[in-house]
């Protein structure tokens, strides 16, 4: 389509809606323009994922985590992000310690299957991206991504010496194509943090995430998170 042609079906119909009333101006502009108002939405769609691209590259990814169930206090957000940040970073403006939530449902509740599935499809998504090191987690969300084989074993992080010597915080679980019980969990219910900083009176699961490029910082931050003192 000309430039001539392109404005002159602009004028086109600037006169045929003149004397229209605003429902038949919206009914006649759906009937004959309604791809051209698909192509335009299409192309701002895209230019908006572009930005959000470009901008998240500015990003350098210092840790990245995600609550499951498990609410946490202001005080206690801000010690496992922006506090964090303070310590690991290096003032660089473009660095970020990212932590966010999300909540899943009781697995047998078929009611809410539908959310549940968006809900986890949308965090395997993260997982997957790289976006996500570390999941702190009650048990019903323990169990609904353990079933997705979203976790790093812990033999892949810590040595037989030192997941003995946490006893009892370890939890195993079959995962993957094993076919007995390994490391796949820490109950940090009992931790000063937890604690202090979440109301949760069953076990708060913490675990590395299986695709995390950064498992030696989410180690780092996981001995922060233990070392909590109660304020």
């Amino acid at each position: 389509m000309s430039e001539l042609s392109f404005f002159g079906n602009l004028k086109s119909l600037k006169k045929d809606m003149e004397n229209m009333t605003y429902q038949e101006k919206l009914s006649h502009i759906w009937t004959y323009y309604r791809w051209i108002l698909v192509v335009v939405l299409i192309l701002i769609m895209a230019v908006s994922v572009l930005l959000a691209s470009i901008q998240n590259k500015r990003k350098i990814m210092l840790l990245g985590g995600i609550t499951v169930n498990v609410q946490l206090s202001e005080e206690g957000k801000t010690y496992l992000s922006e506090d964090y940040k303070q310590i690991i970073g290096t003032g660089n403006k473009r660095e970020t310690v990212v932590l966010s939530h999300t909540d899943i449902q009781d697995l047998a509740n078929t009611m809410v299957y539908e959310n549940n599935y968006y809900a986890i499809m949308s965090l395997l998504a993260l997982c997957t991206n790289q976006e996500v090191d570390y999941l702190i987690l009650d048990q019903v969300g323990f169990e609904a991504m353990l079933i997705q084989n979203a976790y790093l074993g812990l033999d892949e992080v810590f040595t037989p010496e030192e997941l003995e010597a946490m006893g009892e915080r370890v939890i195993y679980a079959q995962h993957g194509e094993e076919q007995s019980p390994s490391a796949v969990a820490l109950n940090i219910a009992d931790c000063p943090f937890i604690q202090e900083n979440a109301n949760e009176e069953g076990p708060v699961y913490f675990v590395f995430v299986v695709n995390s490029p950064r498992t030696e910082a989410c180690r780092e931050f996981l001995e922060y998170l233990l070392a909590y003192e109660v304020q």
